[in-house]
């Protein structure tokens, strides 16, 4: 498992990161060759931490970028299946194996997709601590917060409006009852004309000369 093992980290350009990948590469078969003579060393392994929003960088579509990485580098690769993410990371493990000069062609390769891959999808600085289960994980992001796509944006419901319930005034507080003629003041219309007396109207046509 990735926890077995220790990662070393490179920063720096494309081609620095080879060069420096290929000198810890050979640094630590000679160690084992020391260690053990009789060992064969001619396929060698090299296992990369890739994020898991960049993994389709390094696989293509349709696995077409993968394909041709193995098939112009003559390594094989493999990458570790979804359900076998680093979780505290965010990380899976893309593993190559071969001769050293097919190592060092495909992870050459690897290392150039990503480094023009969008920001979301290149690999950000972490505390690999919690791969032995210390608190690590991204660089000022809590472990249990999942990085990368899909969850770079989260989704949220929206609350549902509820039109607020009044309840109905105490009967102190209730207005009084209107008397008789407020009542008729309220409903009379407002251009209501004025009564006019007949006998009035009478005087007033015998009157004119």
């Amino acid at each position: 498992t990735i926890s077995a093992v220790r990662s070393a980290e490179v920063s720096d350009m494309v081609a620095t990161i080879c060069e420096a990948q290929q000198l810890v590469s050979a640094a630590v078969y000679e160690a084992r060759q020391a260690k053990d003579p009789t060992a064969d060393l001619t396929e060698r392994a090299l296992k990369l931490l890739v994020p898991n929003a960049g993994v389709g960088v390094v696989i293509g579509k349709a696995g077409a970028t993968i394909k041709e990485m193995s098939s112009a580098s003559g390594a094989n690769i493999r990458i570790s299946q979804p359900s076998e993410i680093i979780m505290s990371t965010q990380e899976r493990v893309v593993t190559l194996k071969g001769s050293q000069a097919s190592i060092d062609i495909a992870q050459k390769s690897i290392v150039e997709l990503l480094s023009v891959a969008p920001p979301a999808q290149q690999p950000q600085p972490c505390d690999y601590r919690s791969l032995k289960g210390g608190v690590g994980g991204p660089l000022g992001v809590p472990p249990s917060v999942p990085q990368g796509l899909p969850y770079a944006m989260p989704q949220y419901a929206m609350p549902q409006y509820k039109a607020p319930q009044y309840a109905a005034p105490p009967p102190q507080f209730a207005p009084p009852p209107l008397q008789p003629m407020q009542q008729q003041q309220q409903h009379s219309p407002r251009s209501q004309r004025a009564a006019i007396d007949p006998s009035c109207l009478q005087n007033f046509i015998t009157c004119q000369p």
